[in-house]
């Protein structure tokens, strides 16, 4: 099968501007505890490796912050196979998730289809 995409974090700083974006804000859905920012003291690839970090601080009347980064309107795979290799933590508190999402809410699409 052929290689259509990827990302192995072989750089520094913060993910690839091409590639990943990020939710700001604090999500109101889930009415979770966080703030999202995009600072490197939450969201940094350093030693190959994309670190997710939650901090315990005040922060925009929130008491943690953290990272919620994304591909959607960036890179979208029509047909192919999706691997992912990820350490996470475990718990009380924790919910860290890695979700395969389409752009549309029908089946993909988006503005930069990969094929």
């Amino acid at each position: 099968m052929k290689l259509i995409w990827e990302d192995n974090f072989n750089y520094e700083g913060k993910p690839k501007e091409e590639f990943w974006s990020y939710d700001l804000g604090p999500w109101k859905p889930n009415k979770e505890l966080e703030y999202y920012t995009d600072r490197l003291e939450n969201c940094i690839v350093k030693d190959g490796v994309l670190h997710i970090i939650a901090r315990k601080e005040k922060y925009d009347n929130r008491n943690y912050t953290s990272a919620r980064i994304k591909t959607r309107y960036k890179v979208d795979v029509k047909y192919g196979r999706i691997e992912v290799k990820a350490k996470v933590p475990e718990g009380r508190g924790c919910w860290p998730a890695i979700w395969m999402m389409a752009t549309n809410e029908k089946h993909g699409g988006g503005q930069r289809v990969v094929k």
